[in-house]
């Protein structure tokens, strides 16, 4: 669609640019693994003493589970079930009639 579209003034060739990467999916996956890299790795790097893996790992389990606790009871309260996803977003797999 715009793929095909030859910018011809500076203004459209950054409005070309901003739409072209604001949909360049590899792009984001490879910049949020960086950022997740960066947010695990920054607490340990400013402290000088061993990691506590316990610890880490009690609170990031907290940190997935209050997310997941909420949005769960939100689906279901709006009809978004497990079958919804099944039937809809499934890959390679049959449809349930």
């Amino acid at each position: 669609m715009i793929a095909n579209v030859v910018p011809t003034s500076r203004m459209t060739a950054l409005a070309h640019l901003a739409y072209g990467n604001l949909w360049n999916a590899p792009a984001a996956v490879i910049v949020f693994f960086v950022i997740s890299g960066l947010c695990i790795h920054l607490p340990f790097a400013r402290s000088l003493e061993s990691p506590h893996l316990g610890a880490f790992y009690s609170r990031r389990l907290l940190r997935l589970l209050i997310p997941i606790a909420v949005t769960i009871p939100l689906n279901r309260a709006c009809g978004l079930t497990g079958d919804y996803f099944a039937r809809y977003f499934s890959v390679g797999c049959t449809r349930r009639s």
